[in-house]
């Protein structure tokens, strides 16, 4: 398996050997402005051989299978709910997805429209998020969408999303 490896804001990644848990922390800033995917490969002093992939979003994204129901604001004015499920999340964005791999009519979306997503977390309180998202990435697919004043990201997301990696 792959692991994702994030890179901090000293643009430094740490490689965690997965064999005796040594770690090295590098310079990886030569990597920050590459556009394509960028594997890693890394050996330890205990003879252990990996691939990390670098990881250059500025937040956690992980991945979900939430139903939510998003209400979309056509640019015609008109308003649509429709049931989806949230893919993926990060305190400062989601990716949404037609429920049983159905299509979204991309002829409906436009790049910045306003959705308004609606759905619970999967913690212990089901906590009721209905957030503001704007259409960042529209394919027949997905959508992903950053949350309004996403600036510093949503700590409630935040949060959530630390409790689930650990």
């Amino acid at each position: 398996m792959i692991k994702k490896i994030h890179i901090n804001d000293s643009d430094e990644a740490t490689f965690v050997c997965p064999n005796c848990d040594k770690t090295k922390t590098v310079d990886v800033s030569k990597y920050i402005n590459v556009n394509s995917r960028t594997q890693v490969k890394s050996t330890c002093r205990c003879g252990c051989s990996w691939t990390s992939i670098l990881e250059r979003r500025k937040r956690y994204r992980m991945a979900v299978n939430i139903p939510c129901i998003c209400n979309h604001m056509g640019a015609r004015g008109s308003s649509e709910s429709i049931p989806m499920r949230i893919a993926d999340l990060s305190s400062n964005g989601l990716k949404i997805k037609p429920i049983k791999n159905g299509t979204i009519k991309t002829t409906d979306y436009f790049i910045d429209d306003p959705i308004i997503v609606d759905f619970h977390l999967e913690d212990n309180d089901k906590t009721h998020l209905k957030k503001t998202a704007y259409a960042k990435n529209i394919s027949e697919n997905h959508i992903g969408a950053q949350f309004d004043g996403s600036k510093h990201g949503d700590h409630i997301i935040g949060f959530y999303i630390l409790g689930q990696v650990r």
